[in-house]
Parts: C-alpha cells; structure tokens; sequence
C-alpha cells in the first residue's frame, strides 16, 4: 500500500480544502469508489449505475458509520 503525503497541499497560494475525486465505472462495473488523502484526510468519490445502485447515497452513510467505527477502534 502506497501511503499519500502528510503535507498540507495549496494552489496559488489557496489551501486545498476538500478534494473530490471522480472516475468512470467501467462497462459491467455496478460501482466505483476513488480516494485520495491531503494532510490527514481521506476523500471519497463514489460513482455508481443506477439500475444497479439505485440508493447510492445510503452507501455514503455506510461508508461514513463504517470509518467512524474504525476510528473509534484504533483510538482515533
């Protein structure tokens, strides 16, 4: 696994908030899900084909229990 920098990134001078990654779910893929990290966040891009994901903002909620259970565990 790949560990991301720590570092605080900017832009023209402007501290990068949030980052919202994006990619494509491909043919017979129902679901995609895209992290990447700035300083210590994580950030979540989920694109998902409605027909097979019709709720894909539950899976936001999930995804959003299952990290703070996660953190919980190790002390964070």
């Amino acid at each position: 696994m790949c560990r991301g920098s720590r570092d605080q990134l900017y832009w023209r001078g402007a501290r990068l908030a949030g980052n919202y990654p994006l990619s494509i779910a491909l043919d017979g893929q129902a679901m995609n899900i895209t992290v990447t990290n700035n300083a210590n966040n994580l950030d979540f891009g989920l694109v998902g084909c409605r027909r097979s994901v019709p709720h894909l903002q539950r899976m936001l909620g999930h995804l959003e229990t299952s990290l703070k259970d996660l953190e919980r565990s190790v002390g964070v």
